[in-house]
């Protein structure tokens, strides 16, 4: 063990390191790398043979990428919610609230149940990423305006004759506002002084 492994070990108790491998499970970098491969392997296809299939195919492989991460950050909420509940011991489990089994299910836990405050801004700013999705999943990308707190996924997204269009990088951005809300989520449940997270 080196001196930070060391320092990092005093510091923090066993739930921390279960917090940390479920953060490394949630596996976003490899969902990143994933989309930076399939979009490299379109756009060399179309070099190679003067085809365009980045046109063609890019706005929906970058889709089918944005409910992929969102499913993946849905997955460490839940991960999170149960972890702390586990700890708390307690017999309410986050899919016992309203909220459709997902994404609201987890915030309505975290708010009512665990009472773990998530900053105001972050949550907003995910909200939009999640209807987003919700718009393709559910509404076929049909859409009347843009979410308003889209922040740095808003000019990877564009409405044309009432539907969503996918542009280049959107699913990177998008997995980047989700990895970095369940970052917070956890810094959040890491803060909190009711179960031994190093506090």
């Amino acid at each position: 063990m080196n001196k930070v492994e060391d320092v990092m070990a005093k510091e923090h108790g066993p739930e921390f390191w279960k917090l940390e491998r479920l953060l490394r499970g949630v596996m976003f970098d490899e969902l990143g790398g994933c989309i930076n491969f399939v979009e490299g392997q379109i756009i060399d296809f179309d070099d190679r043979n003067d085809t365009e299939h980045q046109h063609r195919y890019g706005p929906p492989t970058q889709i089918a990428f944005v409910l992929m991460c969102v499913a993946r950050m849905e997955t460490g909420l839940k991960q999170i919610c149960d972890m702390v509940r586990a700890a708390r011991n307690y017999n309410v489990h986050w899919n016992d609230l309203t909220g459709g089994g997902g994404f609201q299910s987890c915030i309505n836990y975290f708010d009512k149940v665990l009472q773990v405050p998530i900053p105001k801004d972050e949550l907003s700013h995910i909200r939009s990423v999640v209807e987003l999705r919700n718009r393709w999943v559910h509404h076929d990308g049909y859409v009347e305006k843009l979410p308003t707190n889209l922040r740095s996924v808003e000019p990877h997204v564009d409405i044309v004759d009432g539907r969503l269009v996918a542009l280049e990088s959107l699913a990177q951005a998008v997995c980047a506002s989700c990895k970095s809300f369940v970052e917070v989520v956890a810094r959040a449940v890491d803060s909190q002084p009711f179960v031994n997270l190093g506090k």
